[in-house]
């Protein structure tokens, strides 16, 4: 089940598809990661982000006139909206309609402090709780790194953010924050102190927090890009490929005349010229070796004529010309000529009617290899007069260039039988087994040394055959022990 469904995902297509997917997620994860580090780094206990966080202690300040502007202070009221802000932090909108936040992570720090001061310097409220000064005690602005700094501005009233907040070489940042009345006068102040790098908590952790949120949405997106874009641009890629794989299969065929149709100047482009040039010489090739092989016909043909037929003719028409001499002084003795003769004929028609038979092998009319050689052996043994059995094991389809080879060493073989081999029997043996198919004709005639045959169509044109398939052939002959020709050949593409 699981190869089944693994089986769509071995494709080229499927494969480039899912690169393009896995390389467009990675791409986007190495971008938000590398933006997110030269962020840290440009932020990281940054004038920007100190200035950031004291905006927003500033803008928060106002917040607390309420708790302030009365008479006494409302004490609880101011712990519990600085508690407020432990959890919430401080948010508020600065003239431009900007949200300036100073992130709750800011306050979860143990030497991190936000407390209020009257006037009178007297603490008020603390968040957390603060050992070394009590609730309605006197703070030292000394104790307070940058304390002593911005407090004494921050009691004047000053409103300007930059003037009310300071920093040290370790990222320490102190911010002293006014709250004034709605008459302008300064009712306490609000104290923020981290000892650690405010700018990266404060600014650094909201993105990675957005960052993290909107991970899953952006890798979903940028995924989807990548497979849309990767299934586009494999499908192109596969179908150029597929019209290289049919084109080469018309070549497998035989079928040169194909090209692939694929005019782009990239490398598959080039493959395709390349291939069709090859395809081109092959066609050249082939109709030169068709020649050729059309000639070695000829000459094969000449010879089986000038071997058989042309004697045979020549003894009939000595028959023939006897026989009339004859006629007038010995009428017995010239029929006996002219039945000669006859016989003569008669023998040279069937010697012709092997010759036209390889002219036209039956594989050409659409019978296979097996029946064919039924036919053509049952024939021949008919004509022959020589006994003949036919035996085919495992019968499979084979290529026709293979089907002819071995259906002319038949014809050849069997036509030798006939002529030299005054055999009784023959067996004719088709075998097929693990890709190639094994011809075997063997009879039981007179033989001979091997080495020593010569004459009609002769060995050496069934070796030539069988090695144009790239089979071969052997021979075993002995005198008086009869004759096996053995030819072995794969079984070709199978159109």
């Amino acid at each position: 089940m699981l190869r089944r469904w693994q089986a769509p995902f071995r494709k080229l297509r499927w494969k480039l598809t899912l690169s393009y997917t896995l390389v467009t997620v990675a791409a986007l994860l190495v971008i938000e990661l590398t933006g997110l580090a030269l962020l840290q780094a440009l932020l990281f206990n940054s004038r920007v982000a100190h200035g950031l966080a004291a905006q927003a202690v500033v803008g928060g300040a106002d917040a607390l006139r309420p708790y302030l502007d009365q008479d006494p202070p409302d004490g609880p009221g101011l712990n519990t909206h600085l508690q407020q802000i432990l959890v919430n932090g401080i948010a508020f909108h600065d003239e431009r309609g900007r949200q300036v936040r100073l992130d709750p992570s800011a306050f979860a720090q143990g030497e991190s402090l936000l407390f209020v001061l009257n006037t009178r310097q007297q603490l008020m409220a603390v968040v957390p709780p603060w050992p070394a000064v009590g609730v309605g005690g006197a703070v030292d602005p000394v104790t307070v790194p940058g304390l002593s700094e911005v407090l004494p501005r921050a009691l004047a009233g000053e409103r300007d953010v930059n003037r009310l907040y300071a920093t040290d070489e370790a990222g320490n940042v102190t911010v002293a924050a006014p709250v004034l009345a709605e008459s302008g006068a300064v009712l306490g102040v609000l104290v923020f102190t981290s000892l650690f790098p405010v700018g990266f908590q404060t600014i650094i952790g909201p993105l990675v927090t957005l960052v993290a949120r909107s991970l899953l949405i952006a890798t979903a997106a940028a995924g989807l890009v990548g497979a849309v874009f990767g299934f586009l641009t494999a499908r192109g890629l596969t179908r150029r490929l597929s019209n290289l794989e049919q084109t080469a299969g018309a070549w497998s065929q035989g079928d040169f005349s194909a090209r692939a149709a694929d005019h782009a100047s990239d490398e598959l482009g080039q493959l395709a010229r390349r291939l069709n040039a090859m395809a081109e010489e092959l066609r050249t090739f082939v109709q030169t070796r068709q020649a050729l092989s059309a000639l070695d016909e000829r000459n094969r043909l000449a010879r089986d004529l000038h071997d058989s037929v042309k004697q045979q003719v020549f003894a009939a028409s000595m028959q023939l010309s006897t026989a009339r001499n004859l006629f007038a002084a010995d009428p017995n003795q010239a029929q006996a000529h002219l039945a000669e003769a006859d016989r003569v004929v008669r023998q040279v028609q069937g010697e012709l009617t092997l010759l036209i038979r390889q002219l036209r092998p039956a594989a050409l009319e659409g019978q296979g290899l097996a029946a064919a050689l039924r036919e053509h052996v049952a024939e021949w043994s008919r004509q022959s007069g020589i006994a003949a059995e036919v035996r085919v094991q495992a019968e499979q389809a084979v290529s026709l260039p293979v089907e002819q080879a071995l259906f002319r060493v038949a014809h050849e073989a069997l036509a030798n039988v006939a002529r030299h081999s005054q055999a009784s029997h023959v067996d004719v043996q088709l075998h097929y087994e693990n890709g190639s198919v094994t011809l075997m004709i063997t009879d039981d005639g007179r033989g001979f040394e091997p080495g020593t045959e010569r004459g009609g169509v002769g060995l050496s044109s069934m070796r030539e055959r069988m090695e144009q398939v790239g089979g071969q052939i052997g021979i075993v002959s002995r005198p008086r022990a009869g004759t096996r020709v053995e030819a072995r050949s794969g079984i070709g593409p199978v159109a």
